[in-house]
């Protein structure tokens, strides 16, 4: 058994991958507008959004490279910002309907959380 910490996934958070520049899981087209608009003010920054196909890349990408890592009796302290849960109907491009619960089944490893400021709503335990 392993022991690994690691945080700020923020597993289901569109806006993320421009408010920290994770440009590796951006679609070509998306990534082509990212650097446009990084230049530009940030009122225009706050106006793009990022597609649905761009936030599921990087799901599916962070979840794979952490079961490549993490096997499933492996211990992860997971230190806040887990997923982001937004509310239905809420702003286009902030994130998507999934629990902390259904993210973490995806996930190997057994799970000790601190919560981050993020985890206030997402049933994180």
């Amino acid at each position: 058994m392993k022991r690994y910490i690691t945080a700020d996934p923020h597993y289901g958070h569109a806006n993320i991958m421009k408010h920290c520049g994770r440009t590796l899981f951006m679609t070509k087209s998306d990534l082509i507008e990212y650097n446009r608009v990084i230049k530009l003010s940030e009122a225009e920054q706050k106006k793009f959004k990022l597609s649905k196909e761009s936030l599921n890349r990087m799901n599916q990408g962070m979840i794979k490279r952490h079961n490549e890592r993490v096997k499933p009796g492996d211990i992860v302290y997971m230190v806040g910002d887990f997923c982001f849960k937004n509310t239905a109907g809420g702003k286009k491009g902030e994130g998507i309907l999934v629990t902390a619960k259904e993210w973490k089944q995806k996930l190997n490893g057994k799970f000790i959380f601190i919560r981050g400021n993020h985890d206030r709503n997402n049933t994180c335990k």
